[in-house]
């Protein structure tokens, strides 16, 4: 969750902050090509970061609903920082070893071809396409494999066997993160194969977007524990003390 975390504020800042201000001063990639480059890195890295990490939290959760111990022994004492040193490693991949993706002023959007006028198929990016796909599928499989495990506990009539309400919160947070990068993952896969109208570029990346910025609303709606602390730090009010050293004289 913590890498997951530090893949979406770097995504944010990309496709939000970084996207808003490139908007609004009409930024072309001829402008600041090496930081359009770089930004494009960091963006097409942490969107990589995301999608492999939400995979394996639905990993987990599969492992978690089924009681399954075999998927449940991969991520098992030092076997989890294997796991993090995998998503770390495809993270940093991305950002160092492929080709990254450009701003295009024209869609206030994020492409591999940066507009110059040579021929697009010199910018096609497998591996985007490969991630995006796999995580579509990775989703539909695993989910729905946890949606089949669940409907069959809930017809048994052994109340030991049904998931607890703290696993069905657990659950759909995690359904929720996934359920974003599929979506997306499914439009770009579409966007690059077929020709597209302008809406549906607008709707993949607020689908981009909605990817990293969900994370707070679905913690906030969903996860009681962070929901009390976040209203503890904003509602309630401050507390003043009198400093023991400070005392009263009555004459």
């Amino acid at each position: 969750m913590i890498f997951l975390g530090i893949c979406d504020i770097c995504s944010t800042f990309v496709h939000s902050i970084t996207t808003g201000i490139f908007g609004i001063m009409g930024v072309v990639y001829c402008d600041f090509p090496l930081v359009i480059f770089i930004l494009g890195s960091l963006g097409l890295g942490s969107w990589m970061g995301c999608c492999v990490s939400s995979i394996v939290l639905a990993v987990i959760r599969a492992g978690d609903v089924d009681s399954n111990r075999w998927i449940m022994r991969i991520f098992d004492g030092l076997k989890i920082y294997i796991v993090l040193g995998i998503c770390l490693a495809y993270f940093l991949i991305t950002i160092f070893l492929v080709k990254p993706v450009v701003f295009n002023e024209n869609y206030s959007s994020w492409f591999t071809d940066p507009g110059l006028g040579h021929d697009p198929a010199l910018y096609k990016n497998s591996l985007i396409a490969f991630n995006n796909f796999a995580v579509a599928i990775c989703t539909i499989v695993f989910y729905g494999y946890i949606s089949y495990v669940y409907l069959k506990k809930s017809k048994s009539g052994n109340s030991s066997t049904k998931l607890t309400k703290s696993q069905l919160s657990i659950l759909l947070q995690t359904f929720f993160f996934c359920f974003f990068h599929a979506v997306t993952s499914l439009i770009y896969v579409y966007m690059d194969i077929f020709q597209v109208y302008d809406m549906l570029i607008f709707i993949a990346h607020f689908g981009w977007q909605c990817s990293s910025g969900a994370v707070c609303v679905v913690y906030l709606t969903l996860n009681n524990s962070i929901r009390q602390t976040v209203k503890k730090l904003f509602c309630t009010p401050p507390v003043s003390t009198v400093p023991s050293n400070m005392f009263t004289v009555v004459i």
